[in-house]
């Protein structure tokens, strides 16, 4: 994905570190409620094709064990072998992923960028990557999307 006006941000350093650690303790702990707090009111799209799916939507989806908690929290339910498909959580825990966070300044605003990428082989033919965007929004990261392949 190409970042328009990427940069550093020093003002943002210190909280992106904070994102990174917790949004990652999140997946990792499977932490659904918490989760769902970085949902703000304009909503997250999880698959690049899906239009952005309230806090709600994909709270019924986390209760449900289906859909957006499949793909963010348990590959045994994505459909297909597990040990070929990975969910977030599923990456963190066995395929040793590289976890790194950027910031960008599309049209003046901040967006932060937390990218986990595996090329170990128990992922999608020996690769596989989440990208979760948030947007900054009266100071704190919302959770706008979410890109995997």
């Amino acid at each position: 994905m190409v970042r328009a006006d990427q940069t550093s941000a020093p003002s943002y350093d210190k909280g992106l570190a904070r994102l990174k650690r917790d949004f990652v303790r999140i997946l990792r702990e499977r932490r659904t409620t918490e989760f769902l707090s970085y949902i703000g009111p304009q909503g997250v799209s999880i698959d690049e094709n899906e239009d952005s799916r309230t806090r709600k939507d994909i709270g019924n989806d986390f209760r449900r064990k289906r859909g957006a908690y499949c793909v963010l929290f348990d590959s045994r339910c994505l459909g297909g072998d597990s040990q070929s498909v990975c969910s977030a959580h599923g990456l963190l825990l066995t395929a040793k992923p590289e976890v790194t966070v950027s910031v960008a300044m599309p049209e003046g605003k901040p967006q932060a960028y937390l990218s986990i990428a595996s090329k170990a082989r128990s992922c999608l033919d020996g690769t596989q990557s989440y990208e979760f965007i948030f947007a900054r929004v009266q100071g704190s990261w919302n959770l706008i999307a979410v890109s995997h392949t």
